[in-house]
């Protein structure tokens, strides 16, 4: 799910680039989000009743034959068994939520035309033969599952069609939990250079620059960058943590009626670090609802409180979550669990197209040649590029990062948000200094909201 509205709230912020400027960029490729859009193109197509098989695969394949093309050196990241506490509460909060809507919405079916839908033969022979491929793929459902008790499932074709021995040449990480936190953690790194991936919990966990809208038809992909965002709104990490917090991500369902704009107007206005830069990050969350309880109960005492803050009295009213703000949440994005990994052990070779022949014949169905006509002219670009990139190391060039090109002007802020992040960009510098000249934060057995048994596990160190 990521950030409610995140996305939507930073495209000012976006630039972007042609394709072809990526070319022998290394990229963190967040394959959580691939295996949902899969579980969708899937479904949409077992719906539609095309006989094409496995669309879902298809789909997968002709994005890594895209980033072969564009001569990305990507790194596959996927998503690990230890899932937080946090995320498990919240999401089975979301099912319930949901169910319990659609019951409601559907008082005025009649039972007979209710047996009538659910016992339609034809939804439930579809339904039954992407069962085993939903189940696992969805992070409620699969709880209590392992991955071993489906035998028809993506996360495990697409781990077999990604694997170094069978095909594609490119490397394969799989971090303990988030694969996002272990994608941001890469780029920190500096292993990557940024991360592909429509999750916005990224901005959470650390990334810097993240790659969206790239397996369209267009030639150019979409760039966000962290420092352009802190430039533009004033917020960096742990005001993006505060922002997910009050709007709800995929550690909570947030406080319910606020949005991205509203949730940056409440940072602005109670972020204590604009006076006392000893305060720590939460104290804003903590003043904004001891200000609400305060409004609700009519017993303000503060009579220089500023004018400002009437606009905020709608919000008196909000049901905020038992522990809110819960420093677990805070911490479980700050300190997220992820590997080690030693940048050595990852390599990239060409593809070996026999081994691609031969998977695209059992899982599609594709003859040689039709294989041939998708594979071959990836494969001869991709050869020409790595030729090339070795030219240049050969003749001892200096590759340096290139200044990636904008296709786009910046796109205009409301008055509202110019008005939140004005005073917002005004402390950046500020709270700058206070975290390079402040002792980290205490991380306790409760860290990062992950169950107390996990939570003592020794940190492991992979070599991938």
């Amino acid at each position: 799910m990521g950030v409610k509205g995140l996305w939507k709230f930073l495209q000012p912020s976006s630039r972007l680039i042609k394709l072809d400027c990526l070319e022998g960029t290394k990229l963190s490729v967040d394959l959580s989000i691939w295996l949902h859009q899969a579980i969708h193109a899937r479904v949409a197509a077992a719906i539609s009743g095309s006989d094409e098989p496995r669309v879902h695969l298809q789909l997968l394949f002709h994005r890594l034959l895209k980033l072969l093309f564009y001569g990305i050196r990507a790194i596959f990241v996927f998503d690990g068994p230890e899932v937080s506490s946090l995320k498990k509460r919240t999401q089975v909060g979301f099912v319930f939520a949901f169910l319990s809507f659609h019951t409601q919405d559907s008082a005025d079916f009649s039972t007979a035309q209710m047996k009538r839908l659910v016992n339609r033969s034809e939804l439930s022979e579809k339904m039954s033969r992407i069962r085993n491929e939903i189940i696992l793929s969805d992070p409620v459902i699969a709880l209590s599952l392992s991955e071993g008790q489906t035998t028809d499932n993506n996360l495990v074709r697409l781990r077999k069609m990604l694997s170094r021995d069978q095909n594609f040449g490119m490397p394969v990480v799989k971090g303990p939990a988030e694969a996002e936190a272990q994608c941001a953690w890469l780029e920190e790194n500096n292993i990557t250079e940024g991360t592909i991936t429509d999750d916005s919990d990224i901005w959470l966990f650390g990334g810097r620059r993240v790659y969206r809208h790239l397996f369209n038809i267009k030639k150019t992909v979409e760039r966000f960058d962290m420092n352009t965002i802190t430039n533009i709104y004033g917020l960096d990490r742990e005001r993006l943590v505060l922002l997910a917090m009050l709007v709800g991500c995929d550690y909570t369902v947030g406080v319910e009626g606020i949005g991205a704009v509203t949730a940056t107007e409440i940072i602005a206005e109670f972020d204590p670090t604009k006076e006392d830069k000893t305060s720590d990050s939460l104290e804003c969350l903590r003043n904004f609802r001891a200000w609400c309880e305060q409004t609700l109960n009519g017993n303000h005492e503060d009579i220089d409180e500023p004018v400002a803050r009437e606009r905020f009295a709608k919000l008196a009213h909000c049901q905020f979550p038992g522990s809110f703000p819960d420093p677990l949440i805070f911490d479980a994005f700050l300190r997220p669990r992820v590997d080690q990994v030693d940048d050595r052990t990852l390599s990239w070779t060409l593809p070996d197209v026999d081994k691609i022949r031969n998977l695209t014949s059992t899982w599609f169905g594709w003859s040689k040649e039709q294989t041939d006509r998708h594979l071959l002219p990836v494969v001869k670009r991709a050869a020409a590029l790595q030729s090339k990139r070795q030219k240049r190391i050969d003749d001892f060039c200096t590759t340096v990062a290139p200044t990636l090109p904008s296709l786009q002007q910046e796109a205009p802020l409301s008055q509202r948000v110019k008005r939140a992040t004005s005073r917002l960009k005004a402390t950046v510098q500020n709270r700058k200094c206070r975290r390079q000249s402040s002792p980290s934060l205490d991380t306790s057995s409760k860290l990062a909201g992950w169950c107390p048994s996990e939570a003592d596990k020794p940190k492991r160190s992979r070599l991938t």
